[in-house]
């Protein structure tokens, strides 16, 4: 993934609505999700549903089949490990068995405390 294509889909994530809809989904997976059954979940006017559909398939994070009022969607679960990929690059310089160990407990500072 490169930097541009990371920035879009965090971009795309950045939004409290779209970012619910991406979780949906992927609370749904495997299964894909009529266009009509998303709106009326999220209580959507299709204008807007439409447009974060669209900003969160531009970005790679979902996709579509089917057509008009027959689409349905489903997450794309290998963009988001390409994400996780792509922002865990290089740590512990590629030391694998650094990094498992370093999962095991938070670094000092890293206790969701806001700095």
């Amino acid at each position: 993934m490169t930097q541009e294509d990371g920035l879009y889909a965090l971009g795309a994530l950045a939004h409290p609505v779209r970012l619910e809809i991406f979780q949906w989904l992927v609370h749904h997976e495997p299964a894909f999700v009529s266009l009509r059954d998303i709106g009326q979940f999220f209580g959507l006017r299709p204008a807007s549903l439409s447009s974060y559909l669209a900003a969160l398939t531009r970005a790679g994070l979902i996709y579509a089949v089917g057509v008009d009022d027959d689409r349905r969607y489903r997450a794309c679960i290998a963009s988001i490990a390409g994400l996780a990929g792509f922002l865990t690059a290089g740590c512990c310089k590629g030391e694998t068995d650094l990094c498992n160990s370093a999962n095991d407990a938070p670094a000092p500072g890293c206790d969701n405390e806001v700095v």
